[in-house]
């Protein structure tokens, strides 16, 4: 095959070139490597006028470079799929069966939306379905055939993908493999479709790899990979009561209920309102509580928000240090496109750690973050 249209249609579908899969993809990341992508990709947001709030992000270890080993079983005809992986994070499984899903992390523990069905998003194939069904790719990059390939014995396509100039920077498309590729390196199954292999690339450095090292179409599979059973031996939870919904609560009750000071502005612009919300601490995934206080106009979005915790919360914004009515205040702000910039401000007020967001003046929120005070736990006394 070496003509660009052949493909084009071979990438598109249609989707019943298989019924079945059972697929094993080695995952290799150079964590380095994708923070500068992530860096480079993050000038060409801001050059675009896009707002770029954080441009690096953790794989959660020290590892420069990792790898893990992703299976998947797919049943298409009886929407069914299973996924198995070992990485960075320890071992996960993900299972599903039509709009029921299963899902185990070291992390989190078993979850489940057998209770809640309406809780969408955990079907677990996240890092090979864009391999299934590439199609999601052809409105984000430019292709070209660049020969033939056979990868895990099956014949390929080789084909190189541009990223389209006129796609927004900063957008992550729907299935996108890697964030920051301004270029992937494919290799496509001539029977299938289903992309084999796949670099992504910025600005010609490989960050990312994804290499089928078994892929068998069309084979039966048994009943028995679609059953969910929890590696630890664990019963799976509802995600409400594994992620635990903001409970809207006085000043007093959530200073009552917190393990820290919980601290709140003595400045606020007139006409504003205040609304308090607790967060309960939680062992799996290990988690200390929260309490997040909202300003604004009443019955509208919060204009400003505060996010309260024992503990800070580590990221790689390039935070400045300032002294604002004699609080030392560390502050970052974006400029945005067609919004008014974002306003980022931290401080530890009373032992506790505060990080203040808002679309305002800077200096206004650098005012209610300098104005914050210990909440009364008990209420005034009635006269």
């Amino acid at each position: 095959m070496s003509d660009l249209r052949d493909l084009l249609e071979l990438l598109h579908g249609p989707p019943d070139r298989w019924a079945t899969v059972r697929l094993a993809v080695r995952r290799w990341t150079d964590s380095e490597a994708t923070g500068r992508a992530m860096e480079r990709a993050a000038e060409r947001s801001r050059a675009a006028g896009a707002t770029v709030v954080s441009s690096r992000r953790s794989h959660g270890d020290d590892s420069p470079v990792w790898e893990s080993l992703v299976r998947a079983w797919v049943d298409k005809p009886g929407r069914r799929s299973r996924a198995e992986a070992d990485g960075p994070h320890g071992a996960s499984l993900h299972v599903t069966r039509g709009e029921l899903w299963w899902s185990y992390t070291e992390l989190s523990g078993a979850i489940t939306n057998e209770d809640e069905p309406e809780v969408r998003g955990g079907g677990g194939l996240h890092e090979v379905d864009w391999m299934l069904d590439p199609s999601y790719l052809l409105g984000g990059y430019r292709f070209s055939v660049t020969g033939p390939r056979e990868v895990a014995g099956r014949p390929a396509v080789g084909a190189r993908a541009v990223r389209r100039p006129e796609t927004a920077p900063g957008r992550l498309l729907v299935a996108e493999p890697a964030f920051g590729a301004d270029e992937l390196a494919l290799a496509v199954d001539r029977a299938t479709g289903v992309v084999l292999r796949g670099e992504a690339r910025s600005s010609g450095e490989v960050f990312a790899l994804w290499e089928a090292v078994e892929a068998a179409f069309d084979v039966p599979l048994d009943d028995g990979l679609f059953r969910f059973e929890a590696p630890d031996g664990s019963v799976a939870r509802s995600p409400g009561g594994v992620f635990a919904r903001p409970r809207p609560l006085s000043v007093e009750e959530a200073a009552r209920r917190a393990s820290f000071t919980v601290v709140i502005p003595a400045l606020v612009p007139r006409g504003w309102t205040m609304a308090v919300l607790y967060v309960p601490a939680a062992d799996r995934p290990p988690r200390g509580d929260t309490v997040m206080v909202h300003l604004g106009e009443d019955g509208r979005a919060p204009r400003v928000r505060l996010h309260e915790t024992a503990e800070p919360i580590a990221d790689n914004l390039a935070w400045e240090a300032v002294e604002h009515r004699g609080r030392a205040i560390e502050v970052v702000e974006t400029p945005g496109g067609l919004s008014s910039s974002l306003v980022e401000a931290r401080a530890e007020v009373a032992g506790t750690h505060v990080r203040a967001s808002g679309e305002v003046e800077r200096r206004a929120l650098l005012d209610i973050v300098a104005s914050l005070a210990p909440a009364p736990r008990d209420l005034p006394p009635f006269d």
